[in-house]
């Protein structure tokens, strides 16, 4: 079965700690280099570059997969994987309904930036993306899921933002996967399969961390059914 290399876990310089240059092009120019065949942008609770970076990564063969990084009301990051952009908008128009409404101040908190697909900036986002949604991780969980995504908790044994740093242990959910930072992780993963992505806010680090997955296709089903059935490698760091 034919093997793919993955990063589901990229942001652009729509997350306010994402760096400028983590536009469209510089992505994909990085993602190439670094030979990666499935890349996912998953920006703090919102996709709308995904669409900027769609057709770019189709000119260069390489397979996006739309998303967000959701902050729920406790705090702990949770990837959300879709297999369209549409099913991703959607569950954008969650994340802002149930967001913490801060207006984003761009000296304070980092620049909150929309392109188009020539990288020409169309806008800001208004909200601070860092926010929490009032969302729990249950709630979350199953709002992706009833959309068709893949719930996936993000960099569990980071001290923020993660599952053992808010709650203090790792639920036992209907999570499709779980990312870790460290591998081996020495918190206890619970048995979930685990990944393991470079949550790139600069380009030089796409793929830092990654990972091998066996499917049919390296697309959103073939990354599903993949975690299912745990045909997944990911070696020691880096």
């Amino acid at each position: 079965m034919p093997r793919f290399k993955a990063d589901l876990h990229i942001h652009s310089c729509l997350s306010p700690c994402g760096d400028l240059s983590m536009g469209p092009f510089n992505i994909v120019e990085y993602a190439k280099k670094n030979a990666l065949d499935i890349i996912a942008l998953t920006d703090h609770n919102s996709a709308l570059n995904t669409a900027a970076l769609m057709p770019l990564c189709k000119k260069a063969g390489i397979t996006l997969i739309p998303g967000l990084e959701i902050c729920t009301q406790e705090e702990v990051h949770i990837l959300a994987l879709f297999p369209t952009i549409e099913k991703a908008l959607l569950m954008d128009k969650v994340c802002t309904e149930n967001l913490v409404k801060i207006p984003n101040n761009p000296e304070k908190t980092g620049d909150q930036i929309l392109v188009n697909k020539k990288e020409e900036i169309t806008g800001e986002y208004p909200w601070y993306l860092l926010s929490s949604t009032n969302l729990s991780l249950k709630e979350t969980t199953e709002e992706i899921h009833k959309l068709g995504g893949l719930a996936i908790p993000s960099h569990i044994d980071r001290p923020t933002f993660s599952c053992y740093s808010q709650l203090g242990f790792l639920p036992e959910e209907d999570f499709d996967a779980v990312e870790v930072y460290n591998n081996p992780s020495q918190l206890d993963t619970k048995g979930y399969t685990i990944i393991k992505n470079s949550d790139a806010h600069f380009p030089e680090d796409i793929a830092r961390r990654h990972f091998f997955l066996e499917a049919e296709q390296p697309d959103f089903y073939g990354i599903k059914e993949a975690l299912v059935k745990a045909r997944v490698t990911t070696y020691p760091f880096p």
